[in-house]
């Protein structure tokens, strides 16, 4: 009997492996899975979302439009009115063409943009947004919203030269690690006279949202990252890198010069604030 027992045994045990082996291969195909329609699917609902947004910004206009006589006239002779109340007209408009009402919203929309960003380019333009600013910057609960929203988006639109001053590696949560951030001010100490700057720190996977640090320039380590790199590194939680940090470039070290272009130099710190602690090991 002993025999027919180690064989059961190892039958069992056989058995066992074959079905851990098998869910693992699951588990790693649902996973595989998981990872290709993923990013389709966000990207399928942040195209449709701003589809929606842009659609139903003019929505408004182009039904006016298509209700007015002209448009209602322009039905008849399609077809496609039948002399019934305007609003049931387009209730009982095909699907074709409430799909072209749709479209013809959204350029509307890309049209109605393009014109106020022309405007605001030229000198009435500026001078008209100058005007928007300083009212808000009058209002208490407005002037909070309205100056923090425009800098973050004018931040994760790329605008670099007035938006923030580059982007930097951040001691971050503690000293020996480090954090992606953008540096968006730069001012001095009033007591120590130190060169600061203040980082924004966006959090992984949204960027819209992190932490606002302080720190010396000199404990910085500047990137040459443009803002597409920096939020794709960011978005991805680390899976997307630039081409510098992707070839083993990459490094943490502070670099020797200025951080940034005629403010601050990266002197050695232990000329000004002694040598620095060595991490205690716990």
């Amino acid at each position: 009997m002993e025999p027919s027992k180690q064989t059961d045994g190892k039958a069992s045990h056989k058995s066992s492996g074959n079905t851990r082996s098998f869910f693992a291969l699951v588990r790693l195909r649902v996973t595989a899975g998981l990872i290709t329609i993923l990013p389709i699917l966000i990207t399928f609902w942040v195209v449709r979302f701003i589809f929606r947004l842009m659609r139903d910004a003019s929505r408004w206009a182009v039904e006016a439009l298509a209700l007015s006589p002209r448009g209602m006239s322009l039905l008849h002779s399609l077809g496609l009115a039948d002399g019934t109340e305007p609003a049931q007209t387009l209730e009982r408009l095909p699907s074709v063409v409430h799909w072209g009402i749709a479209m013809a919203s959204v350029a509307l929309t890309v049209l109605l943009l393009y014109v106020v960003g022309a405007l605001a380019a030229n000198v009435v333009g500026r001078r008209a947004v100058g005007l928007v600013d300083t009212i808000a910057a009058r209002v208490p609960l407005v002037k909070s919203v309205y100056l923090a929203s425009k800098q973050v988006l004018s931040t994760l639109g790329g605008d670099e030269s007035r938006s923030y001053l580059g982007v930097a590696l951040v001691p971050f949560p503690t000293e020996t690690m480090r954090a992606v951030g953008f540096i968006t001010n730069r001012f001095k100490d009033t007591v120590t006279g130190e060169d600061l700057a203040s980082v924004f720190i966006p959090s992984t996977p949204n960027p819209t949202t992190g932490f606002l640090e302080v720190v010396r320039q000199t404990d910085l380590v500047q990137l040459d990252w443009s803002t597409e790199d920096a939020l794709a590194t960011i978005m991805s939680g680390g899976t997307v890198t630039p081409d510098g940090a992707a070839d083993g470039s990459f490094t943490m070290a502070p670099r020797r010069g200025p951080l940034i272009e005629g403010v601050g130099t990266r002197s050695d710190d232990s000329a000004e604030h002694g040598p620095s602690p060595e991490p205690s090991s716990r």
